[in-house]
């Protein structure tokens, strides 16, 4: 068993023993070439919609695709997801998740769903009385 240090409080301990394990995740991990600050993130997503022309009345919905380079295996890969409506999301083919409504993004890890070289994104956008909206990042 690991003794915490004594200057730290227990609360402080468990962050520290926490920073410690993903440490040694990251070290000990051949394909972790880097570590990506939030700085780095975009700051904001764009809303990617229809067209009012596009989408007639009634329609049952709207598939987005969109295909995307991975050169080396992520050692994590988070999707943000908000969408106008229900939009279920797949990774190559494979079933990730649904979000629904335009206030809160869901939050998707889809690391495991991601291969090297060429991946596509697929999201259907349904259940929308205007022209659907997605927003990803």
């Amino acid at each position: 068993m690991i003794n915490p240090p004594d200057a730290l409080p227990p609360r402080s301990w468990l962050g520290w023993f926490a920073s410690l394990l993903l440490a040694g995740q990251l070290i000990d991990t051949p394909h972790a070439l880097a570590v990506v600050s939030e700085d780095l993130l975009p700051q904001q997503a764009e809303w990617i919609t229809v067209a009012d022309q596009h989408y007639p009345a009634g329609s049952a919905g709207v598939s987005f695709t969109r295909t995307f380079q991975v050169s080396l295996a992520p050692v994590k890969a988070i999707l943000l997801a908000a969408s106008d409506g229900t939009a279920r999301i797949e990774i190559n083919g494979t079933f990730v998740g649904v979000t629904t409504g335009v206030s809160n993004a869901t939050t998707l890890d889809v690391t495991r769903h991601l291969t090297t070289g060429t991946n596509l994104l697929k999201v259907e956008v349904v259940q929308t009385p205007k022209p659907p909206a997605l927003r990803v990042m």
